[in-house]
C-alpha cells in the first residue's frame, strides 16, 4: 500500500485515543535514559521529508512543547506522540516507542496537526527553551 499525506493523517486520526498528557519534562528525562533506536521506515521518512538525522538528535535531547500518548498494541511499551518545535509556526513530530530502548516509528513536520488537536482541547502546550 502507498501512503499519501492523506491516507496517513486519516491512519493517525484514527488511531489516536482520547489525549494522555505527559509531560514533556518527564519525557525528555525518560528518553535520556534510553538508546535511541531509528526503524527503517523512519530513514526513509525522514529522507523523504527531508529531515536531518541532526535535528532528530538536536529535537530528542531537548524536552518537546507537547506530547501525547498513543494506545500500544504490544504489552510492555509506551507509544508517544512527540511535538518539537521548529521556525515558525512549523513542529517536528516523532512517534516513539519506549520499552528498554526508545525507537523512533517515522517522523514528518507540520503546523496544522496540533492546531487541530490544540482547538479541540486534546492537547496543552508547555513552554520549553
Amino acid at each position: 500500500m502507498i501512503w499519501g499525506r492523506k491516507t496517513a493523517l486519516a491512519w493517525l486520526k484514527n488511531t489516536r485515543t482520547v489525549a494522555l498528557r505527559m509531560d514533556p519534562a518527564t519525557f525528555a528525562g525518560a528518553l535520556r535514559t534510553k538508546t535511541i533506536v531509528l526503524t527503517e521506515h523512519a530513514k526513509e521518512q525522514m529522507e523523504f521529508r527531508s529531515l536531518s538525522h541532526s535535528a532528530l538528535k538536536n529535537d530528542l535531547t531537548q524536552p518537546p512543547v507537547a506530547v501525547e500518548e498513543q494506545k500500544c498494541e504490544t504489552t510492555g511499551e509506551r507509544k508517544f506522540l512527540a511535538y518539537y518545535t521548529q521556525s515558525g509556526p512549523h513542529y517536528h513530530v516523532y512517534v516513539v516507542i519506549i520499552n528498554k530502548q526508545a525507537r523512533v516509528i517515522t517522523a514528518w513536520r507540520t503546523n496544522r496537526l496540533k492546531q487541530i488537536d490544540i482547538s479541540k482541547g486534546r492537547m496543552k502546550l508547555f513552554k520549553t527553551r
